[in-house]
């Protein structure tokens, strides 16, 4: 009986849910969004003075998003000044703990000159994280970028895109992701617990049948 327990909870273990060493923040895909010329996506917000950027429903202008579904952001408006998008919301950040940020970037799929941005994860004064990305050209396709920091201290953050361009085309963005990693500990997922659990309890119980 012991044996079986411990063949059926190797079997789940090995065949179930991996140990996952991240845990999601933060993700939009920007879907649901309608095509809006100067308009913010839902939770994020253009800097005053800055310029603008426009939603784009996968269609939108002749732009498709990633995966040909959903919603993007272009990330140069139609005021001939690219915006410094920001998420309205602030993110607790905590000493020692590894972050990534991820987001897919393509080129302006129009015409003109190769763009440029800088994005990351800013406290209001200075740059924690800063990734820039230049020379893309309008044809490149979405390509995933990253931004990945250690917290220095306990800090509160907003992801940040601040593009470069002004000629109202501007690189397409789409599935932004921040995610804590615990410096490479592997954190449990619920389901594997519970199988982990369980095994014990049969452990348990074939021992207590062995001392009756």
């Amino acid at each position: 009986m012991k044996s079986m327990i411990l063949g059926l909870l190797a079997a789940g273990l090995l065949g179930g849910p991996t140990m996952a060493n991240a845990v999601t923040v933060f993700t939009d895909n920007f879907a649901g969004v309608s095509t809006s010329l100067n308009t913010a996506p839902a939770g994020w917000q253009v800097v005053i003075g800055t310029g603008a950027v426009d939603t784009i429903a996968n269609g939108g202008f002749g732009i498709t998003c990633r995966g040909a579904t959903g919603g993007c952001v272009d990330l140069d408006g139609t005021t001939s000044n690219a915006g410094n998008l920001r998420t309205t919301a602030t993110f607790g950040f905590s000493s020692g703990v590894g972050y990534s940020l991820t987001a897919y970037l393509s080129g302006n799929q129009r015409s003109g000159a190769p763009d440029s941005l800088t994005f990351g994860i800013s406290d209001g004064s200075s740059n924690l994280c800063s990734t820039a990305v230049s020379g893309v050209a309008a044809s490149a396709p979405f390509a995933q970028y990253t931004c990945f920091f250690t917290a220095a201290s306990n800090f509160s953050g907003f992801i940040f895109f601040d593009h470069a361009g002004g000629d109202n085309i501007g690189m397409i963005l789409d599935d932004v992701r921040l995610e804590s990693r615990e410096n490479g500990k592997s954190v449990p997922e619920p389901g594997t617990l519970a199988l982990l659990g369980l095994g014990l309890a049969g452990l348990g119980l074939s021992r207590r049948r062995k001392v009756n």
